[in-house]
């Protein structure tokens, strides 16, 4: 990403939030080896498999700064699993693309393999269920969702063999395996920033950075009301819209209170 790419990221979020670490991130996975008797609708048995699969590689990314590539080749099995250990402890927020369920999820297996404790808190804010949530495309892969929004694209691998070349040592596909696994971490940084208006309301960045009286997607403290409301089941709340990212947020103060209310 350039440097003018980065500063236009920065801006998307105020600067009262700047410090809030930001972490994109994205893995990649070798593949289970197995014995197998057949090609079509097999069901492989534990004493069948060769070599589990695992962490093969990741990219991350502060908000702000260059991506980073960590793998098994570069940085040894060990040497990669930890440095995803120590970048998710100094998050604050990671966003991933199907993370809940599938990145984090290998990530917390390899570090209960090493011994390592569990990271640091953070708050998770995964796109894919945001996508899934709020919207319907043909499809909801990160490359086409990417692409439609105009994004960009993912590199393209080739396949199973780009697999295979790096698990080999051939440096050339390693580091086209860089260049695909680095590319996705970029797009789901620009998709992050483009979904603003539209991520849960759990995650409240100037809670976050020590001041929640901004936006609490972008950190902007100029909110516009033209007087609405919201409500929840039982009570009334003051409506606002951020004057940057656009996004709908609401006081947490109880708009008009009552002494008595019917609920059922």
């Amino acid at each position: 990403m350039s440097l003018q790419s980065d500063l236009a990221a920065l801006r998307s979020l105020h600067k009262d939030v700047n410090r809030v670490r930001v972490l994109t991130l994205d893995i990649e996975t070798r593949p289970t080896e197995a014995r197998v008797w057949g090609l079509y609708n097999q069901n492989v048995a534990l004493n069948q498999i060769i070599r589990p699969g695992g962490l093969l590689s990741f990219g991350a990314k502060f908000l702000g700064e260059k991506p980073r590539h960590y793998s098994e080749w570069a940085d040894t099995t060990d040497g990669m699993i930890r440095a995803a250990h120590d970048l998710l402890s100094e998050a604050d927020v990671v966003v991933t693309y199907n993370g809940d369920g599938f990145d984090l999820k290998h990530l917390n297996w390899e570090f209960a393999q090493l011994g390592l404790p569990r990271p640091k808190p953070f708050k998770s804010i995964d796109l894919f269920k945001i996508v899934r949530r709020e919207f319907r495309p043909v499809s909801k892969k990160l490359d086409f969702v990417a692409q439609q929004l105009g994004l960009g694209a993912k590199n393209s691998t080739g396949g199973m063999g780009l697999w295979t070349a790096a698990i080999a040592g051939d440096m050339k596909a390693q580091k086209l395996m860089e260049r695909y696994c680095v590319q996705d971490v970029v797009l789901t940084e620009k998709l992050y920033l483009r979904l603003l208006p539209w991520l849960p309301s759990g995650v409240n960045l100037p809670l976050i950075a020590g001041n929640d009286t901004g936006c609490p997607t972008c950190g902007n403290p100029k909110l516009r009301s033209e007087g609405d409301s919201t409500y929840t089941a039982l009570t009334q709340y003051a409506l606002y819209s951020c004057t940057r990212c656009k996004a709908w947020v609401r006081s947490n103060v109880v708009k008009n209170r009552t002494t008595r209310r019917i609920v059922r």
